[in-house]
């Protein structure tokens, strides 16, 4: 039989083991679980398992080790068997089933990414350059006759081509070509785009509008341009360039969708750059302004049958608000001096200068009325028809000789008689001119000698002055030279009575010098004797020998002397 006690501590660990699990169960099933709280619940669960292994191994060992035996072969209880593998319910299996999705994930998002859309699907546009697309499926085209291009979700060439950048299309889906050059418009140029995908123009159209084939309306401005290939072909124009001084005449060759007109337009193009479809209108640049035209060799009758021939010169020109009328009436400039300026001076030449004369028009002021009534005709003509008329000047009237000769000739001697008459009074103007320069030259010299005389007095009376200034001036020296000699004086004489008193006052101090010392030395036989030792001479010596007590011997040498002298030293220290 079993322990019961053992079986006790067997029913124990193994509900301590269930309670681990349950913890462990309820922790996963929580909602925000903390990682420090499973970790925790973990090592709990691990160490209450581990004691009741212990705890069971002793049991088994000390009362059935058969039966502990049988039961880890069998793997009976409550299922907590070593040998056992981890089922799927328990945190090891979740998370190896958790990585091997994570990796099928991983592998996927990177065949995906990386191979198929990296790779294969990328195209790469560049600068200046664009992608036309062709789709293999999607709706079929309408009418593969008119429609080179389709829109998008339709099957074929798509109408819009793509830009720069990175673009993803599916290779089994789209066919992609790269094209590597743009349309690009210069600034003085305009492009003419031709449609090759679309309806065909209705009758009597020439220009298309957008979802037409044909030239159409619009054209292209300056910049870049990314226009499918397959649909438009571009063709580049000169833009319209209006000069200063000139202006724009401008011919619709095609109705205009919104005003309905066609022909020669009202308003006109001022000067500038203008980009207009040259399929669409016509420019035709008008100068405005005024211009003169030369009318040469124009002949008449007058009045009296003589041939006159004369030149003429018209000064006429246009406003800009009637350029489009002369030009839709006229044509063009040349054709308006043809057709009305010089018919029309021709013929008003002739009827006025028939009313006249040959010999008037010698005269200024017939020549001059003939001129105004000319000018006067010809701009109520031109008026009606838009053309503006400054003024026409005759010039270079031919009269016949005979008309011309007798005229001349009295002319000449009317011209004569005057000429003497302005002679006569030219010479009396000169006269007076010579009469007034010697008055001039007279005043001239007298104003000379006047200033003369006026710059010697002014000179005079500095002289005069400078001279008083001077002798002023030495005086004030003088006076000045003066006082400082007599400061001076005083000065020397403060300085000699302070030599006088420091020389006094030296000697006194000597002589007060010479008394305390004489006081000091005590009596006069000793300052005799004090001044008979310091004027005696530094070279003098004094030789003194000693012979013993009362002798005193003369004949003794130096030597001798020395040495008696030191002996006596020597017995008085003893």
């Amino acid at each position: 039989m079993a322990n019961p006690k053992s079986r006790k501590s067997r029913n124990k660990a193994e509900g301590a083991s269930n309670g681990v699990e349950k913890t462990s169960r309820a922790t996963q099933k929580s909602s925000t679980p903390s990682k420090a709280t499973q970790e925790s619940t973990k090592k709990a669960g691990e160490k209450m398992a581990s004691r009741s292994n212990r705890t069971k191994s002793k049991d088994d060992s000390g009362s059935g080790g058969r039966r502990g035996g049988s039961e880890r072969r069998g793997g009976g209880g409550g299922g907590n068997g070593t040998l056992l593998p981890p089922s799927s319910s328990s945190p090891s299996g979740k998370k190896i089933i958790m990585m091997l999705i994570l990796l099928l994930v991983g592998l996927f998002l990177v065949g995906y990414v990386l191979i198929w859309q990296w790779m294969l699907s990328r195209v790469y546009v560049g600068p200046g350059q664009m992608l036309v697309i062709k789709a293999n499926t999607g709706k079929p085209n309408p009418n593969p006759s008119w429609y080179q291009v389709v829109p998008k979700g339709f099957k074929g060439i798509q109408e819009a081509p793509v830009g720069e950048g990175r673009h993803f299309y599916n290779p089994f889906l789209y066919k992609r070509t790269l094209h590597r050059k743009i349309i690009q418009i210069g600034p003085q140029e305009v492009g003419l785009v031709i449609s090759r995908s679309g309806k065909p123009l209705p009758e009597g159209q020439f220009l298309a509008d957008k979802g037409f084939k044909g030239v159409m309306r619009q054209p292209l401005t300056p910049g870049k341009w990314r226009l499918n290939p397959i649909a438009f072909q571009v063709k580049k124009r000169p833009a319209v360039n209006i000069r200063p001084g000139y202006v724009g005449v401008v011919m619709a060759l095609d109705k205009d969708p919104k005003t309905g007109k066609k022909g020669i337009l009202k308003d006109v193009l001022q000067p500038g750059l203008y980009y207009i479809n040259p399929k669409a209108f016509r420019v035709e640049e008008v100068e405005i302004g005024f211009r003169h035209i030369n009318l040469d060799n124009m002949k008449f009758k007058s009045l009296d049958s003589f041939n006159i021939e004369l030149d003429v010169s018209v000064v006429w020109g246009l406003k800009p608000k009637n350029a489009p009328h002369i030009i839709k009436t006229l044509g063009n400039i040349r054709e308006i001096v043809a057709k009305v300026i010089r018919p029309q001076v021709n013929t008003i030449v002739r009827l006025e200068g028939s009313r006249h004369q040959a010999r008037e028009f010698i005269e200024g002021k017939t020549r001059e009325a003939f001129q105004d009534r000319v000018t006067k005709r010809l701009k109520a003509i031109c008026n009606e028809k838009k053309i503006e008329i400054l003024i026409s000047l005759v010039r270079n009237i031919e009269i016949p000789k005979e008309v011309r000769d007798p005229i001349n000739q009295s002319k000449i001697a009317v011209e004569e008689r005057k000429t003497k008459v302005e002679m006569k009074k030219t010479q009396k103007i000169r006269n007076k001119l010579a009469s007034l320069k010697a008055d001039v030259t007279k005043g001239i010299r007298e104003v000379r000698a006047g200033t003369a005389k006026v710059i010697a007095e002014i000179k005079a009376d500095g002289q005069r002055k400078v001279l008083r200034i001077k002798g002023e001036k030495e005086v004030k020296v003088a006076e000045i030279m003066r006082k400082v000699a007599e400061i001076e004086a005083q000065i020397d004489l403060v300085k000699g009575k302070a030599v006088a008193d420091v020389i006094a006052m030296l000697k006194k101090a000597k002589s007060d010098e010479f008394f305390q010392f004489a006081k000091a030395l005590g009596s006069g036989k000793t300052l005799a004797n004090y001044i008979f030792t310091k004027k005696l001479s530094k070279n003098l010596k004094v030789m003194l020998r000693y012979a013993g007590p009362g002798t005193f011997w003369t004949d003794m040498s130096k030597g001798m002397m020395q040495q008696a002298a030191n002996g006596k030293i020597l017995q008085g220290k003893k």
